[in-house]
């Protein structure tokens, strides 16, 4: 295994970034409701306030306002929090298939490959493990069959 890490994130850009948009507009959509619900939840509060209780009700709208606010702000805050996550479980991804690209390549070009491998929490290791013994089993294959020749 390779102790080497890689600092840039954005290795698949085009990949990571709409990988990491689906996901946050799907959460974002997804929880939207909550805040829409806490509103009218105040708001039909404050309705029923008024009548008998129009300060209660004021105070009541100030607070809702006060509330939405702070919704807003954590909402925003965690979709951009799971956009980050996105592009962070993305880079798991588009690192190995980079690699193993590059790899293939230099092989077509008849560089000197040693092993495949990925680097820890990589996702697909099995990829480089399953390559690693195919060509194991090639060479072996070719040795014998130099051998019988």
């Amino acid at each position: 295994m390779a102790l080497y890490k890689r600092k840039t994130f954005l290795i698949n850009p085009r990949f990571q970034i709409k990988f990491s948009l689906y996901v946050a507009i799907l959460f974002a959509l997804s929880t939207a409701i909550y805040p829409y619900l806490i509103y009218e939840l105040y708001s039909e509060v404050a309705l029923s306030l008024k009548p008998q209780f129009p300060n209660a009700s004021s105070a009541f709208i100030k607070k809702r306002e006060g509330l939405m606010l702070t919704l807003c702000i954590w909402q925003l805050s965690l979709t951009f929090l799971i956009f980050l996550v996105g592009i962070f479980l993305s880079h798991k991804i588009a690192g190995p298939l980079f690699k193993l690209r590059k790899f293939l390549k230099n092989l077509g070009e008849n560089q000197s490959n040693d092993k495949l491998y990925f680097r820890d929490g990589d996702y697909f290791k099995e990829v480089a493990e399953d390559y690693n013994k195919m060509i194991q089993v090639l060479e072996d294959k070719s040795v014998i069959g130099a051998c019988n020749e």
